[in-house]
This record gives C-alpha cells, sequence and structure tokens, in this order.
C-alpha cells in the first residue's frame, strides 16, 4: 500500500511541474495594458513614408493608423486572431527559440551576463494602416512613427519583433529603432502586422497571467491534459486495488 501511494505522490509531483513549466514562459503586463501611444509630428502627422534616401513619399494621419493592444483586441477581428497567434508564441517559447541568436545579441550588449532568458516582453500590439499608406510601401519604402513608451533617456531601446506571416519571427534591425531621449521610440517599420517590444531585465522571471486571461501554447495544453487523465487513471486503479484487497480480506 505505501508503494502505491508513493508512485501517486510522484505522478502528481510531475503533473504540478508540467504545469509550472507551461505557465513560466508567460510575460507581465501584456494582458492588461494598451498599446504604446503613437506620437504626432509637428505637422500633426503621426508617422511618415519615406524612400531608401530618407525622402518623404507619404503622411500618415491619426485616422489612416490603427494600434490595437492584445488587452484591447476586438474578437472575430483580423488583429485578434494575429494577435492570439502571437501570444501563443511568446508565451511557449517559440519566438525565443526562433530568435535565440538575436535575442542573446541584444541581451548582451545591456549585460553582457545577460541571454535570451533575460529577455521579456513590454507590449503586444497589432499596426496597421489604411491601404492607400500601405500601397505606398513598396520595394525599400518604410513607415516611421514614434511611440510613447516612458523610456529613460541613454536606456536602450527595445527589441522590437513582428511576425507578418503568421509563422515566422523577425526582428528589426536596432539601428532602425532610436531612443529619442524624451520618453519616446522613433521606430522604421518596412511591414505591418503584430509587434512586440521586448527588453532585457535581471528581472526576467515573469508574473504569472490571471486564469481570466490565461493563453497557454497548443502543446504545453496537451501535455497538461495527458498528465492528468495519468494522474486520474492511476488514482482509479489504486482505488480498485484497495477495494479488491478489502473483498479479499
Amino acid at each position: 500500500m505505501k508503494k502505491i501511494f508513493a508512485i501517486f505522490m510522484i505522478a502528481v509531483v510531475l503533473l504540478a511541474s508540467v504545469c509550472v513549466v507551461s505557465a513560466s514562459d508567460f510575460t507581465p503586463s501584456v494582458t492588461a495594458k494598451d498599446a504604446p501611444e503613437v506620437v504626432a509630428n509637428d505637422d500633426g502627422s503621426v508617422g511618415t513614408v519615406k524612400d531608401a534616401s530618407g525622402n518623404v513619399v507619404a503622411t500618415v494621419t491619426e485616422e489612416q493608423v490603427s494600434v490595437v493592444s492584445y488587452a484591447n483586441r476586438t474578437e472575430d477581428s483580423t488583429a485578434a486572431s494575429k494577435l492570439n497567434t502571437a501570444y501563443e508564441d511568446l508565451t511557449s517559447g517559440k519566438v525565443q527559440d526562433e530568435l535565440k541568436q538575436q535575442l542573446t545579441s541584444y541581451a548582451a550588449s545591456v549585460d553582457s551576463e545577460y541571454t535570451a532568458d533575460n529577455m521579456v516582453v513590454s507590449d503586444l500590439f497589432y499596426l496597421d494602416v489604411e491601404e492607400a499608406v500601405k500601397e505606398s510601401l513598396n520595394g525599400s519604402n518604410y513607415l516611421e512613427v514614434t511611440f510613447e513608451t516612458g523610456i529613460a533617456a541613454g536606456e536602450k531601446a527595445p527589441a522590437v519583433l513582428y511576425a507578418c506571416d503568421g509563422t515566422n519571427w523577425e526582428m528589426v534591425d536596432p539601428a532602425n529603432v532610436k531612443n529619442n531621449g524624451d520618453g519616446t521610440i522613433t521606430v522604421k517599420f518596412s511591414t505591418l502586422c503584430p509587434i512586440a517590444f521586448m527588453s532585457a531585465s535581471a528581472e526576467a522571471a515573469p508574473a504569472p497571467v490571471t486564469p481570466a486571461t490565461q493563453t497557454l501554447g497548443a502543446g504545453y495544453t496537451i501535455l497538461i491534459m495527458l498528465a492528468a487523465l495519468a494522474v486520474g487513471a492511476l488514482a482509479a486503479v489504486i482505488v480498485l486495488l484497495i477495494i479488491s484487497r478489502k473483498k479479499a480480506a
């Protein structure tokens, strides 16, 4: 009987460890905060499309741009679908695996002892513009947008990640992300899609997300279900053994 109980407790511990692993990749703030505010230029525009030489091709008004945070997504919308996929990629570790070399390089530039494991997502949002603006984003043209992030002067600008095809993640060239020294950053985008801002931190262990907003990667979810079924089956076997022993006595 003691051996059976010991086996049962081991199974419970294994299930608990699986649950801990599945939640360990969650990042703080993403599920509750608004998207970073887009800063208006002196002419009232909130962005400019430029060519490879830096010449202005078109200006973007506030009405022509849409910035939707993960927290403020509207279900059944294109933005929500892509943001949900992006969130799962980030929380499952898929992004960190795909961009490990780039993220490690970024983290090490902040502190030589940092690795990709020290990277924390601070913002996740969907950036989009009207069709007329998209048409001007051809060839080597890019969209330049300034965001209010509260970044300190002299602090390294965040790593900017995107996944426009919904599958493969890429990182904006750090040379195209500038800390303006006034709490804002300016980013040059060659394409528009789900965007994630990531920074290196010594306190990279993320805070757990509330159950109402928690979303696990599909692989982790299946693993937890299988582990739970295994524990349940083992418990049933133990009950049957106890009953059979009582009848035998």
